[in-house]
């Protein structure tokens, strides 16, 4: 800050006195007013208070000014000596530097040579840098930012905002306050070293001469403050084409002796590094504040021609890890529990396109909505990831197969129905109320055919059905071993070899049988005609002559008359799992295993000799589905 009718021993326009306040994260100075360097022109700052002037084209300017160091540090004025001996190069000795040896290299160290982030002065687990709530008391339970229950909810200043959020702790009673907790009388918007409140002009340009009521002095700028050869108010006329500055006078950075125009006008200036506040895109009006310094950006502070080309025009949004168009941040409180802390990102509220998987292997195909992948995912919480999960959505409990399912009890509804339970309990069942069944289907059968009438025909084809359905699941339940059909094989080939794991392009699937071991592929003919391949019963034949038969009534099968069908809807299969040159390997699985449930095999069973033939279970699952739509 400039001041008029105090001493000036150098003459620079800083009067001798000088004060300033610490950062208590950094440890640097800020809010410096008057002169470091009263009797030296060229200097009047010192951030990092190790008596080298911030200026670097003064005398003695410090190359490293936020950090600091000597006359002949290793790498120029004020910058600190690398001793080899001093491994992490905070200026103490290895030998002295024994509670923090490893101290992240530029940060401010106090005399045992660590740092805010090494350090946890409350001792509630969260470093001094990072912690909202530096004075917890022992033993009391925290959250990720250091605050424990009662400091969360605390407002010690009754502005409305509770501590671990509040930028101002000490408002005065009754005093108004933004979102960050701040009155007037503590803020100084233009870092003038007049607060907001006492500041007529309170958006003066960094390090513009004031008078007594904050604004500009426009007569101290005719005077060349800085020593850099250019005085005077800057001003120049606008070029037509390209927006910029041309035709500049003056000096547009009056107190920066590095700096005087600014082509772009966005505040940084046209001189490059190491000038103070070079505009690394002097002829873009930018913003960016982070490595690039007024370059275009979208509001985050990175330069947009660094950020990934998804990410480009969102805020919320700079980094993509794994480059899968899914940025690394994340803004639902949700994912916080559940986030690995070693993941790149960090929580920014309402952040929009968040990868909740943001280490997936690039190129790993399709992902969901939320950048996963299926092997990534578990959605039934049972440690199975879903790529290997023949029931993804069903937790396999403490007693549940390796494969993800669920042990089915007896008392189950699965697909399988009533034969999906353990064949013990099913026998058991069975011998109870095979008996009564059965006499109860031939009294039914004996009181029909006493009715000779052909319009009940029609009718009876209901009951037939249902009585030859429940014959043949007993007879199959009872005869049917639980896997009885013949695992799918694939051949190998040089191809599959080399290429891809999983199947290889001349899989095929083996010439089903007929049926189970120890069946028939169908029963003895049928009378009326039934449909091929199943008969009313899988009695043995007796080489006894039998008795004359009735014969039996004119039967309307289903299938003759397809008006009367009852389709299923269609299953929607995902066919982009599949493989161009895996087509007819997959026809051939779909045809057996359309087989497999028309013999009545368990679906988990046939997902599993599926998976043995080297299909995922992803792909084991759409086969079953395509299998389904086949049949229906």
């Amino acid at each position: 800050m400039y001041a008029y009718g105090c001493p000036d021993a150098d003459g620079d326009g800083y009067t001798d006195a000088y004060v300033f306040d610490v950062d208590p994260d950094t440890g640097l100075r800020i809010n410096e007013l008057g002169d470091a360097f009263p009797d030296e022109k060229t200097q009047s700052k010192d951030k990092d208070g190790d008596g080298f002037g911030d200026n670097p084209i003064g005398v003695d300017g410090d190359k490293c000014p936020e950090v600091p160091g000597v006359l002949n540090g290793t790498d120029g004025v004020g910058c600190r000596v690398i001793d080899a001996n001093d491994d992490d190069g905070d200026g103490l000795i290895n030998e002295l530097d024994l509670i923090c040896p490893n101290t992240p290299l530029g940060e401010q160290v106090n005399e045992e040579g660590c740092s805010q982030s090494e350090l946890d002065d409350d001792e509630d687990g969260v470093k001094n840098n990072a912690d909202a709530c530096p004075g917890t008391v022992a033993g009391s339970i925290v959250d990720a930012q250091g605050c424990s229950e009662d400091q969360r909810n605390s407002d010690t200043d009754g502005d409305g905002l509770n501590d671990p959020d509040d930028n101002c702790p000490n408002t005065a009673e009754g005093m108004e306050v933004d979102e960050n907790g701040c009155s007037q009388a503590q803020r100084d918007s233009d870092g003038d070293g007049l607060s907001d409140l006492d500041d007529a002009c309170d958006d003066t340009p960094p390090g513009f001469p004031i008078l007594a009521n904050g604004c500009t002095d426009e007569s101290a700028l005719d005077t060349d403050l800085d020593g850099d050869g250019y005085s005077g108010v800057y001003t120049y006329d606008i070029d037509p084409t390209s927006g910029l500055h041309v035709n500049q006078t003056g000096d547009a950075f009056p107190s920066d002796a590095t700096q005087w125009f600014d082509q772009d006008g966005d505040g940084y200036g046209d001189n490059p590094s190491p000038a103070n506040n070079a505009d690394d895109c002097p002829a873009e009006t930018g913003t960016s504040y982070i490595r690039f310094l007024g370059c275009y950006d979208d509001g985050d502070g990175y330069r947009d021609e660094d950020e990934p080309e998804a990410l480009r025009g969102d805020p919320t949004q700079w980094r993509d890890s794994d480059y899968d168009g899914y940025g690394d941040n994340w803004g639902d409180p949700a994912w916080n529990a559940t986030r690995d802390p070693s993941w790149p990102g960090q929580f920014v509220a309402g952040a929009t396109n968040a990868d909740f998987c943001p280490e997936t292997t690039p190129g790993l195909l399709p992902l969901d909505d939320e950048g996963c992948h299926i092997s990534e995912r578990d959605s039934d919480f049972d440690g199975v990831m879903d790529d290997e999960d023949n029931c993804p959505n069903e937790a396999k409990g403490v007693d549940g197969y390796e494969d993800g399912c669920p042990k089915i009890s007896a008392s189950s509804d699965g697909e399988g129905g009533l034969f999906a339970a353990d064949s013990s309990i099913i026998m058991l069942a069975l011998g109870g109320l095979g008996g009564v069944l059965i006499v109860s289907l031939l009294v039914v059968r004996l009181l029909r055919r006493e009715d000779d009438d052909d319009d009940e025909d029609y009718d009876d084809f209901y009951d037939d059905e249902e009585e030859e359905s429940i014959l043949d699941t007993m007879d199959r339940a009872a005869a049917t071993p639980q896997r009885s059909r013949p695992t799918p094989q694939r051949t190998s080939s040089p191809a599959a070899q080399k290429g891809p794991s999983g199947p290889g392009p001349n899989r095929q699937a083996p010439t089903r049988q007929a049926g189970p071991p120890g069946r028939a592929a169908s029963g003895p003919p049928r009378g009326g005609g039934g449909p091929p391949g199943r008969g009313p019963s899988q009695q043995p034949s007796s080489s006894k002559a039998t008795s004359p038969q009735k014969a039996g009534k004119k039967k309307v099968v289903r299938d003759e008359e397809p008006g009367k069908k009852v389709r299923k809807a269609k299953i929607n299969v995902d066919m982009s799992i599949f493989e161009d040159w895996q087509a007819d390997d997959r026809e051939a699985a779909v045809d057996w295993v359309a087989g497999a449930f028309t013999d009545g095999d368990q679906e988990r069973a046939v997902l599993m000799q599926l998976q043995e033939t080297g299909w995922t279970a992803e792909q084991s699952r759409a086969i079953c589905s395509l299998a389904k739509n086949k049949r229906s």
